[in-house]
């Protein structure tokens, strides 16, 4: 006959993955919160991909895990490419002001 239910090893694997599911749904909610915060301090461009992450919100708690690791390593990547973009934009404007002072075009 056929066995009925999912063998002893695969429910502890399933469990153990609803596990780490829910400490990373816990993880990427921390990280979001954190975010959020560095965001209220008015950190431009990053504000804005941050608002952008938020408003594409969360996989369904159900959703495989790895799926769920993946979408926050692409958050994480679109965070830190946006921090890294006001950083250049920053250090064009501090050159361009200061190149200004140096060709005196800008009044010291």
């Amino acid at each position: 006959g056929q066995r009925r239910g999912a063998p002893p090893r695969h429910k502890a694997r399933m469990q153990r993955n609803l596990e780490i599911e829910r400490e990373e749904a816990k993880l990427i909610k921390e990280q979001e919160e954190e975010a959020q915060a560095e965001t209220e301090l008015g950190q431009g461009f990053v504000a804005e991909v941050e608002a952008r992450l938020r408003e594409l919100g969360d996989l369904d708690a159900d959703a495989h895990p790895e799926l769920a690791a993946l979408l926050q390593a692409q958050k994480e990547e679109a965070r830190s490419l946006a921090r890294q973009i006001q950083e250049g934009e920053r250090d064009v404007q501090v050159k361009s002001a200061a190149l200004a002072v140096v060709e005196g075009r800008v009044d010291e």
